[in-house]
């Protein structure tokens, strides 16, 4: 009956932020900061015609409040920005006809828009699709 106590003590410990690594404290945001970009539909391109079409949804988690805030107020570009990069995604790798490879789509458009803005902590991808023309 111990052992269910010691695991549970340690779980709490974690949550809180009390253990420490060796040389790194444990860094927990209390508040995650989440700024939903509306989603984006864009073409599939091959050299000659329209291949099908694929479907992003993002979210940013921003640093802080205010970069959150600054995100939410320079949404215009976030969205040409990260559509800019999709679509150029879009056009080398991905096929109406294959899945998309979702940890290069975010390294592309998440590397992108990271680079662009100081503020943005991680870049999530939480829907993807490519679907063929008809």
């Amino acid at each position: 009956m111990r052992t269910p106590l010691v695991a549970v003590a340690a779980l709490s410990a974690l949550a809180t932020g009390s253990v420490r690594g060796a040389d790194t404290p444990l860094r927990v945001n209390p508040v995650p900061y989440f700024v939903t970009l509306e989603p984006m539909e864009m073409p599939i391109m091959s050299p000659s015609q329209i291949e099908g079409r694929m479907q992003v949804s993002l979210v940013l988690e921003a640093k802080d409040a205010e970069s959150a805030h600054m995100l939410d107020a320079d949404m215009p570009r976030l969205r040409a920005l990260s559509l800019a990069n999709a679509i150029e995604y879009g056009r080398l790798h991905v096929s109406g006809f294959r899945a998309v490879d979702v940890a290069a789509l975010n390294a592309s458009v998440g590397g992108a828009l990271k680079s662009r803005y100081a503020g943005i902590n991680r870049v999530l991808v939480v829907k993807v699709a490519a679907m063929p023309a008809v």
